[in-house]
């Protein structure tokens, strides 16, 4: 059987019916989350970069970055590089993390793109590094912060970048999750299946295990990431059969989840 469980209400109604009938839980458990209590955010997508060196030299290119279970972020892979209206090929690599500090979402970053190409009329090789400091406008659905850096030309030489950053995240990625939380109750152990699924369409998958108290009625409930979800966990205290939500803990792609 599914149950629809909204986290407010749930810890209400656990503690009302705390005294009530103890029963053990059973089935599958649907908890939702958004922005306004507990976001998660995957920030895998396409970018355009757009930096300036030395404030009056455009560089226009695109690159795409992928975020791991745990956190991590990274890319690689060719791209056009637009050097002051000149056109030329280059290869990029991203590498990063994304985590929770102080109760903020942050990413730090640092993108590089090498190549050779034809620039001021000869063929030059060149190379541009820019690091990120950023973190998650949970408001306006972007990524904000500063990028500063250095690009190189051989022949002509080098400029610094600076640059305030505020972009939009990926389509689809809004901050809302949902836990769908898969309970089988043996005497007092707890055993199953459940999974994450986010906004943009991403899930993890989870062995569920833990321990059910009759004499409480409440149940503790240990998932670990499995397969390709390996690393991710969550922790989490729910009452009755209907396991109302009293607390969820755990690290989710980098950040920590508390509720």
């Amino acid at each position: 059987m599914w149950h629809k469980v909204f986290p407010a209400l749930a810890i209400v109604l656990g503690f009302s019916l705390s005294h009530a009938v103890a029963a053990p839980p059973s089935g599958n458990y649907t908890y939702s989350f958004n922005v306004q209590n507990v976001p998660l955010w995957d920030v895998s997508g396409p970018y355009h970069l757009s930096p300036s060196i030395n404030g009056d030299v455009p560089v226009d290119f695109d690159i795409s970055v992928l975020q791991d279970n745990k956190g991590k972020l990274y890319g690689s892979g060719p791209t056009t590089v637009d050097i002051d209206g000149e056109n030329v090929q280059g290869n990029y690599t991203v590498k990063g993390k994304i985590f929770t500090s102080a109760g903020v979402t942050r990413a730090t970053a640092t993108v590089k793109v090498t190549g050779t190409g034809v620039i001021r009329g000869a063929s030059r090789a060149y190379s541009l590094s820019e690091s990120f400091n950023l973190e998650i406008d949970s408001a306006g659905l972007a990524v904000i912060g500063t990028g500063k850096g250095s690009a190189n030309a051989k022949g002509i030489g080098g400029g610094k970048i600076a640059e305030d950053i505020n972009d939009s995240l990926p389509e689809g990625m809004d901050g809302a999750w949902e836990l769908e939380l898969g309970v089988q109750t043996n005497v007092k152990k707890l055993s199953g299946n459940s999974s994450v699924n986010l906004s943009n369409g991403r899930s993890l998958d989870f062995v569920t295990s833990g321990s059910y108290s009759p004499t409480t009625d409440f149940s503790k409930v240990k998932l670990t990431g499995s397969g390709t979800s390996a690393g991710a966990k969550i922790n989490l205290v729910g009452s009755g059969e209907g396991m109302a939500l009293h607390q969820i803990t755990g690290k989710l792609f980098g950040q920590t989840i508390k509720y």
